[in-house]
C-alpha cells in the first residue's frame, strides 16, 4: 500500500515502512502530483520546479526526478502518458483529510481527521508558490476542524482538553474572535471566571490593535462571566499569615524557606532571582504578589542554595539542576507540602521542569513563568541565545568591576520599573545582599545554561506555562517551546515586555497561579 502524506513533511510510506526522499525538488514534484486531481503536464511541473528561470535541461531533469521517485515508491506509483504524469497512490493524506470533514463528525471523528496532521502543511515545502494556496486551504480546514472539536469538548464538559488547544489556537491567530469566545465559555465552564474575563480582555486588546471591535458573541460572554466572577467568593480563602524563617536540611547544609497563608494546596517557589525571601516583604509589589497567591493557597517560599539565608556553595563546585531538584524536594518534605504545585520562575524554571519529570508522585501540579528548558542556541535548537551574547549578559549582570550601568540589568529584567528610583535601589540592595558576584555567576552559569528538553515530553503533571509576550530576558519563543513539549500543558500568554513575574500587571500572574493552584488542588494527588 502507498501512503502519501503532505500534512506535514512531505514523505511517503509504502506497506507501512516510511521512505526517505531527500531532494527537496524531488519532494516538491510528489507533492504537486499528490494534490492534483488528474495529470500533471511536464511544464506545469517545470513551473513548479524553477519557478523563475528553468535551465534547457529542466524536461529532462523533470524525467530524471519522476525516474527516481518511481524508483522510491514503486513502478506503478507514477504512471506518465504524453507529456504528463499521474500519482497513483492508495491513499493521500490531505484528500483523506478533506472527504472526511464533508461529514458530520462526531468528537472521535474530528480526533481521527486532526490525528492525519504532522506539521504544517507540506512542511518546508508551504512557501512555495506551486503550493502556498493549497496549504492556506488545508491550514483553514484544519484550523475549523480544531475549532468544531472544541466546541463538542465544551458541549461534552471536556473542559480539560478544550481549554489547553483553544490557548493554543489563540497564540498562533490571536484575531480569531471565535476560538476567543470558545475558550472564554470554557473556562466558566471549568468554574475559572477571572480567568475566562482576562481571556476576554486579552481578546478585546488583539482586536483593538488592528481597529476591530468585539462581536456579540464575545459581549455575551464576557459578561456572563463578569456576572459569575461578581458572585464568586472563594470558600476556602484565608488572610495570609506570613510565617517565620524555618530549615530544611539537604544533602550539603540548609534552605532557608517561610510558609505564608493556609490555603489547601502548596504553592512551593524559589524567590527571583539572587534576591532572598527575607528581601520580598520590602518590596511593595513583590509582597502584593506572594499575598496574592497565599489568600487560596499555602505558599512556601525558599531560598536556594548559595543564595539570601540558605547556606553557601562551593564556588569550584556549584550544585546541578538534578541537585537542585533534590533540595527543592528537602524543602517540599520539610514544609510539609502534602499538595504540592511547584512554580518555576525565570532561572528556576529548569530545576522545576527537572524535579516534575523525576518526582511526579504527589504533585498535583506544575507552573513555568518565563522560563525556558534550553536558552542558549544549539545546532537543534536555532531559537536560542547566541553563546556570545549568553556570555556577554552573564558579565553584564555580576560582573563588579565592570564599570557598567547597573539600571541596564533592571531595564532587561523589569523595563516597566526601571525609572522608578525606590525599586531600583531595593533591586540592587537586595541583589547585592543575596549573592556575591562569585556565586551568582557559578548558579547562572549552571541554570540558564541548562538543557532540561529530554524531560518535557515525561512530565505528566497537569502543567501551565505563563509568558510575557515581549520579555528581554527569556523571549516568548522559549515558553511556547516548553508548552508545546509537554503532554497536555496549558499556554497563557500575556502582554508585556517584563522578566520578573511580580511587577506589570503582577496581580495578573499571581492570580493566573492562584487559579490554575486551586483547580488541580482540588484533584486527587498520584499516589
Amino acid at each position: 500500500m502507498l501512503v502519501v502524506r503532505v500534512l506535514g513533511t512531505v514523505h511517503a510510506e509504502v506497506d507501512g515502512s516510511p521512505i526517505r526522499i531527500a531532494s527537496a525538488k524531488q519532494r516538491l514534484l510528489l507533492a504537486v502530483l499528490a494534490i492534483s486531481r488528474g495529470p500533471v503536464s511536464r511544464s506545469r511541473l517545470i513551473d513548479a520546479l524553477w519557478p523563475e528561470a528553468p535551465p534547457p535541461s529542466a524536461p529532462a531533469t523533470v524525467m530524471g526526478y519522476v525516474s527516481r521517485v518511481r524508483a522510491a515508491l514503486g513502478a506503478d506509483a507514477l504512471i506518465s502518458g504524453g507529456d504528463a504524469y499521474r500519482l497513483v497512490a492508495d491513499r493521500v493524506d490531505a484528500t483523506e483529510f478533506e472527504a472526511q470533514l464533508r461529514h458530520d463528525l462526531d468528537v472521535s471523528g474530528l480526533e481521527h481527521a486532526l490525528a492525519l496532521w504532522d506539521g504544517q502543511a507540506f512542511g518546508d515545502l508551504a512557501g512555495h508558490p506551486q503550493l502556498a494556496g493549497e496549504a492556506a486551504k488545508l491550514e483553514e480546514l484544519r484550523m475549523d476542524a480544531r475549532l468544531r472539536l472544541a466546541a463538542l469538548y465544551v458541549a461534552d464538559g471536556d473542559t480539560a482538553r478544550c481549554v489547553s488547544m483553544l490557548e493554543a489556537i489563540v497564540a498562533d491567530q490571536p484575531l480569531r474572535e471565535d476560538a476567543w469566545v470558545l475558550l472564554v465559555r470554557a473556562l466558566l465552564q471549568s468554574s475559572r471566571a477571572a480567568e475566562a474575563l482576562r481571556a476576554a480582555a486579552r481578546c478585546r486588546r488583539q482586536l483593538a490593535s488592528v481597529g476591530l471591535d468585539p462581536g456579540h458573541a464575545l459581549v455575551e460572554a464576557e459578561a456572563q462571566a463578569l456576572q459569575v466572577r461578581a458572585a464568586d467568593v472563594p470558600a476556602t480563602a484565608v488572610d495570609p499569615v506570613i510565617g517565620s524563617v524555618r530549615y530544611a536540611r539537604c544533602r550539603t547544609g540548609h534552605l532557608a524557606y517561610q510558609v505564608v497563608g493556609g490555603g489547601p494546596v502548596d504553592v512551593v517557589m524559589s524567590s527571583y532571582g539572587s534576591v532572598s525571601i527575607d528581601a520580598i516583604w520590602d518590596e511593595d509589589r513583590f509582597r502584593s504578589f506572594v499575598l496574592r497567591v497565599a489568600t487560596s493557597c499555602r505558599v512556601v517560599l525558599y531560598d536556594t542554595s548559595g543564595i539570601g539565608l540558605s547556606d553557601p556553595i562551593e564556588l569550584a563546585n556549584p550544585p546541578t539542576i538534578e541537585q537542585q531538584s533534590e533540595d527543592l524536594r528537602c524543602v517540599i518534605e520539610a514544609a510539609g507540602a502534602t499538595k504540592p504545585v511547584v512554580v518555576g520562575i525565570g532561572d528556576a524554571g529548569p530545576t522545576a521542569i527537572t524535579y516534575a519529570y523525576g518526582h511526579p508522585r504527589g504533585l498535583v501540579g506544575l507552573v513555568l513563568v518565563n522560563t525556558f528548558a534550553r536558552l542558549v542556541e544549539a545546532d537543534d535548537y536555532p531559537c536560542g541565545v547566541p553563546r556570545e551574547r549568553f556570555e556577554a549578559n552573564l558579565s553584564m549582570a555580576i560582573d563588579p568591576d565592570g564599570g557598567r550601568d547597573t539600571s541596564l540589568v533592571l531595564r532587561n529584567h523589569a523595563p516597566s520599573v526601571a525609572g522608578d528610583a525606590e525599586f531600583r535601589r531595593w533591586w540592587e540592595r537586595s541583589g547585592r545582599r543575596g549573592a556575591s558576584p562569585a556565586t551568582a555567576a557559578a548558579l547562572w552559569r549552571v541554570r540558564y545554561g541548562a538543557d532540561v528538553r529530554a524531560h518535557l515530553s515525561r512530565v505528566s503533571t497537569p502543567t501551565l506555562v505563563v509568558h510575557r509576550r515581549h520579555s528581554r530576558v527569556v523571549p516568548y519563543v522559549h515558553g511556547r517551546y516548553v508548552a508545546d513539549h509537554i503532554p497536555g500543558a496549558r499556554l497563557a500568554d500575556i502582554d508585556g515586555r517584563d522578566q520578573t513575574p511580580f511587577t506589570e500587571h503582577g496581580d495578573e500572574v499571581a492570580e493566573l497561579i492562584a487559579g490554575f493552584a486551586t483547580e488541580v488542588g482540588a484533584r486527587p494527588a498520584t499516589r
